[in-house]
């Protein structure tokens, strides 16, 4: 799988390239077809933000979903079932501290 980070990456150079032609050329076909280029790289990489992980918000009482802040199970849920978005237990469990079920 592409890690996410280097296609947006990618997108954002695309899109920079396409909005260059259309700002300097002043040929209307070719000006336009560049900003529709640009426009899609832009909606494509606001599809791949929207899909990133949230963080969950875990207190002693309860976790939390990080983006609607619905309760959800700690670790059973790998997506929100309310909104929809993955969970990153995996990135919260590291900045946190190891998991230690024996304790």
């Amino acid at each position: 799988m592409a890690d996410r980070e280097k296609v947006v990456k990618g997108l954002e150079i695309i899109s920079d390239y396409f909005f260059d032609i259309y700002r300097k050329d002043t040929d209307g076909y070719k000006c336009e077809k560049a900003q529709e280029y640009s426009d899609i790289a832009i909606d494509a990489i606001s599809l791949l933000k929207e899909q990133e992980a949230v963080m969950p918000k875990v207190s002693s009482v309860e976790q939390r979903c990080g983006n609607c802040n619905k309760v959800i199970e700690m670790d059973g849920w790998k997506v929100c079932p309310w909104c929809g978005k993955m969970i990153d237990w995996e990135r919260w469990w590291k900045k946190n501290g190891t998991r230690n079920q024996d304790t």
